[in-house]
């Protein structure tokens, strides 16, 4: 009994190894993708322009931050504490209410851009930017989900090709003199494709959006403001001085600002993507020995 104990141990200490290997894999491409583009844009653009970048980019990391409510680690909790109909019912639920929630962020990212700045291209780069929220309602339902059922190999691997598109495309976009719009609109297009392949790899379990509940959606608003104020506070803290630098000050300061503030960013990167596995892991543990 005791070594088999120990067996199963063993293999759930390698198994959370692997999710983590594989979650730190796709946190270091999340890592090239922003620093990269970011970099070569202030190669090869005018001050003026890596300012208006910034400010657009500034407005997308908070609303992206905010789209997600802050409820990755009570999704993957409930996913992995849930069983049967139940789980179902709970994914089904929590897709719905993210993708209705996404769909006000995009609406309230477009007011921010026209309140935050008076140029023209910073306005439409930042209402196209927007689009992104629609899809990443969605991704941010599915992965806590994967990540809950151990497959966090899957949410690697399409975080890798979306970003190194997310990389590859800009590049050649700058590269060819590009504006700012059609470089936000290509961020659009490949978090459309990434939703797209989460679709085809759940192809056997969209049914259980038919499941969503509105007696589970009513939970899951219940207790999405203790996560979404950290999440926004968060999101505020780390964004909002490039937001503020574009209304209060010049392009020029918001773009030396946010060429400082890339060195945060592998930081962050690699505590969530350390964060994302453990928590899960440690909800399935506690579920099973904690008593009743």
């Amino acid at each position: 009994m005791e070594n088999s104990e120990g067996v199963s141990r063993r293999e759930q200490q390698s198994s959370l190894l692997r999710d983590a290997a594989w979650m730190v894999w796709s946190g270091t491409v999340s890592i090239a993708n922003s620093v990269v583009v970011w970099a070569m844009f202030a190669r090869w653009r005018d001050t003026a322009e890596l300012g208006r970048f910034t400010i657009v980019m500034g407005i997308y990391m908070i609303f992206m931050t905010i789209c997600t409510l802050g409820l990755h680690p009570y999704t993957a909790s409930e996913v992995a504490r849930r069983e049967g109909q139940g789980r179902d019912e709970f994914i089904g639920s929590i897709a719905c209410f993210l993708s209705g929630w996404s769909v006000i962020c995009a609406v309230l990212m477009t007011l921010t851009g026209l309140a935050v700045s008076s140029s023209g291209e910073v306005r439409v780069a930042t209402a196209t930017l927007s689009l992104v929220m629609l899809p990443t309602g969605l991704i941010s339902a599915a992965e806590p989900v994967l990540a809950a059922l151990g497959r966090a190999r899957i949410i690697a691997a399409v975080t890798t090709v979306e970003n190194l598109l997310r990389t590859v495309i800009p590049l050649l976009l700058l590269w060819r003199g590009s504006s700012l719009l059609l470089i936000c609109l290509s961020f659009v297009v490949v978090r459309i494709i990434a939703c797209l392949i989460y679709a085809v790899i759940a192809r056997s379990r969209l049914r259980m959006l038919g499941a969503a509940r509105a007696a589970v959606i009513r939970e899951i608003a219940a207790h999405s403001p203790a996560f979404a104020g950290i999440a926004v506070l968060s999101s505020l803290h780390w964004q909002a001085a490039s937001v503020l630098i574009g209304r209060l000050g010049s392009e020029t300061e918001a773009a030396q600002f946010g060429a400082a503030s890339r060195f945060l960013i592998p930081v962050m990167v690699l505590m969530a993507s350390y964060g994302s596995v453990l928590q899960p892991a440690a909800s399935r543990m506690a579920a099973v020995s904690l008593p009743a």
